[in-house]
């Protein structure tokens, strides 16, 4: 038989799979013409189909040195180095091949990926610009190696492969949805919102992408606004989605619109998957942000122990699976509960008894293991305010204090916030970490760091922290006034308050044990705000109640009535820190109690910066105290800064804060026995211009006395040293 004849019978053989009898015969004509560089071409390329690979590159370069010319063989050399893990071999001879043919996209093809395994990136491009101009479905290999990177972690290899995806086909979604989840593993959040919404510019109404953004918007912590809007475009994307429902009714109840949101969550009443997490929710938050009259304060209480006591029925009837109550306790946390102003905390307790009852089930069970020797206490600080907060701004340098040579500081920040008073922390901890994760993680975190001491700053302001306080982590757990109010949790041992804001019989006011610590309980430091204009006044005098709507207590509407009109030359400013259908909700809240003509006196303020809530306090005469629940950093600024507080202290710790502040600074004239005594000074101070300069001049003069916080660092250090001596 001649040669063509032999080759054309093993390419028949090759052309139907019969790569062993090919092989044979391949073999035996290369022992007779080993110098044709065709027939060792064939050899060649049998051996690599067979997996005899370093056999195959021995034969194949014979061939190429016998004739360089045949694409084939460089074809088939670079794909045997290539799968012998010899990227360089092979972008040599794919390289040889394009020599040949330049548009080849085979070569093409091994010649990007040999340029990746090497990390010769721009070379690695040069050839895949030149793959895609071939044939643009090679788009595809690239969205599978951007996959393949995603899959084993690699987040900046992914992100890479993904962009030029997005550069040639800016509308394939995955590669959207994947580069914006690079984005955030990377921390880079905003840069993962910006990848979400220029996808949406190509596909409007993807309800994955609008997931995504809703997600992003939640961990950026961005305005109600923004949030509610994404939301929305998804419910109309998938309008029975519970999710999409769930997530719209949270950004509802952010923005205070809590009629809205309910509405919204009754509608889930029917999804088993989202029933409960939806009836939980629905009590958390009041039907109006602002409670008109007692009755409506109780009616809510009542609210609550029903949720309390339908949570509990559900656990017995086994409804609540073990996913959905961690979905469950990471909603919302028991904010309101603390603006009931209840003396006793038995309330507390019931809540905090069906929390345990979910996290339990949720599987997070407590993990106690005795801490190893060692020269320091190490104390865990657990807070999602770490930052430039009212919580942090009092109780960072008192922890920071602690001395570092017998404790070891933690700290455990619960969002993404970096600001000046993180790095503070951060410059004293020996271990910091941040992020915005459930509360799963951050328990295996606490567990693993093994602390003798846990120090939540605050439990009940955000649903992380409060999951967390309901386990036992450490031998010791305490809390702080940083949220003046009781846990409930059997596993919080301590609660750090001020003893001179605490009456005698504090003790039953908590389920932890009362700790006193001396003076204020607090480090703080007047921050200086950036200029902002004051604000002009359209009165002779400016009267300023500067807590939140949420403090204001029915009760106290009279004794503003006779404040307004004992004085016809005052207006009286309310900063509500209120937004959207909330502020709308109390400027109608303060017309039905002082009616139409005292309103055009009355100014009510929302959401303020902290200059623009400086320039307010600067601009006014005298502060009107809210009643059972006091002012507290805003206190401590007003006093710092010279303005008369006058105060009504309450039963609760919450409620003498001022009288603290002003007891410490030796101004007792400004605290008052009664309603009648309130509205009394407040009237003869704002009478009397000399008397208000005088007590201004001499909070002023005394305000370094706020600043000192060494009686209170000595107490919190004592007790801390008891804790030691105790073990």
């Amino acid at each position: 038989m001649s040669l063509s004849a032999s080759i054309q019978t093993i390419q028949q053989l090759l052309a139907q799979q019969q790569i062993d009898p090919a092989l044979s015969k391949a073999e035996a004509l290369a022992r007779v013409h080993g110098n044709d560089a065709t027939v060792l071409a064939l050899y060649g390329h049998l051996l690599r189909r067979s997996g005899q690979l370093g056999k195959a590159i021995d034969v194949l370069k014979r061939s190429t040195r016998l004739n360089a010319r045949i694409p084939n063989v460089w074809l088939d050399l670079a794909r045997a180095h290539f799968s012998e893990q010899q990227p360089a071999r092979a972008l040599e001879a794919a390289q040889q091949l394009l020599t040949l043919l330049p548009g080849q996209a085979q070569a093409l093809g091994i010649a990007f990926d040999a340029a990746e395994a090497l990390a010769q990136t721009n070379l690695a491009e040069h050839y895949f610009e030149r793959l895609l101009a071939a044939d643009s479905r090679n788009i595809d290999k690239r969205l599978a190696l951007g996959n393949q990177a995603f899959d084993q972690s690699q987040w900046l290899q992914a992100a890479r492969h993904y962009r030029v995806v997005l550069q040639h086909a800016p509308s394939r979604v995955e590669a959207s949805l994947n580069l914006a989840a690079c984005q955030a593993q990377t921390g880079d959040l905003q840069g993962a919102v910006q990848i979400i919404e220029q996808a949406l510019g190509h596909a409007p109404t993807d309800a994955r992408l609008l997931l995504r953004r809703c997600r992003l918007g939640d961990s950026l912590q961005e305005a109600p606004p923004v949030r509610i809007d994404y939301a929305r475009r998804w419910l109309l994307a998938e309008p029975t989605n519970a999710q999409a429902r769930l997530m719209l009714a949270y950004a509802l109840l952010d923005d205070h619109q809590y009629p809205l949101a309910r509405q919204e969550l009754d509608q889930l009443t029917t999804d088993p998957a989202s029933r409960w997490p939806a009836a939980w929710v629905r009590w958390h938050y009041p039907r109006q942000a602002i409670h008109r009259s007692a009755e409506a304060r109780t009616a809510y209480r009542a609210e609550i122990v029903d949720g309390i006591n339908a949570m509990h029925a559900a656990l017995d009837r086994d409804e609540i699976e073990p996913a959905l109550a961690e979905r469950i306790l990471a909603t919302c946390p028991n904010f309101f509960i603390g603006y009931l102003n209840e003396p006793s905390p038995e309330l507390a307790r019931q809540y905090a008894g069906v929390l345990r009852r979910l996290a339990v089930l949720a599987g997070l069970a407590d993990q106690l293991a005795p801490p190893p020797a060692r020269a320091q206490t190490r104390v865990a600080v657990v807070s999602a305010h770490i930052q430039q907060h009212s919580v942090s701004r009092v109780w960072r340098d008192l922890i920071c204090g602690l001395p570092a040579e017998q404790f070891e500081l933690g700290v455990f920040q619960l969002n993404l916030i970096e600001d000046a008073s993180t790095a503070i922390w951060q410059q004293r901890a020996s271990h910091y970490q941040r992020g915005n994760e459930p509360p799963r993680f951050w328990r295996e975190q606490l567990a693993a760091y093994a602390p003798d001491v846990i120090l939540y700053l605050d439990i009940g302001m955000e649903p992380t922290t409060q999951t967390l306080a309901c386990l036992r982590l450490a031998p010791i757990q305490m809390t702080t006034w940083g949220h003046p109010v009781s846990s409930g949790h059997a596993t919080i041992d301590y609660f750090l308050s001020s003893d001179l804001a605490e009456p005698v019989d504090a003790a039953q006011h908590y389920s932890e044990r009362l700790v006193r610590i001396a003076g204020l309980a607090a480090a703080y430091q007047f921050i200086a705000p950036t200029a902002t204009p004051i604000p002009e006044r359209s009165r002779l005098l400016r009267l300023i109640c500067m807590q939140n709507a949420w403090k204001l207590n029915p009760e106290q509407i009279p004794a503003f009535r006779a404040v307004l009109d004992a004085l016809p030359e005052a207006e009286l400013v309310f900063a509500s820190s209120m937004r959207g259908a909330a502020l709308g909700e109390f400027e109608a809240a303060l017309h039905e109690w002082f009616g139409a003509e005292r309103m055009r006196r009355v100014r009510v303020l929302g959401f303020l910066s902290y200059s623009e809530y400086c320039a307010w306090l600067e601009s006014s005469d005298l502060a009107l105290d809210a009643w059972g629940w006091s002012g507290g950093i805003t206190s401590f600024d007003a006093a710092a800064l010279g303005l008369p507080i006058v105060t009504l202290p309450g039963v609760l710790m919450r409620g003498r804060q001022t009288l603290a502040i002003l007891n410490r600074l030796a101004v007792p004239e400004l605290i008052c026995r009664d309603d009648t005594d309130y509205v009394a000074k407040i009237v003869a101070l704002a009478s009397d211009t000399g008397l208000r300069q005088d007590l201004s001049k001499r909070l002023k003069l005394a305000a370094s006395a706020l600043r000192d916080h060494a009686d209170s660092q000595a107490s919190l250090n004592d007790f801390f040293q008891s804790l030691i001596e105790s073990r």
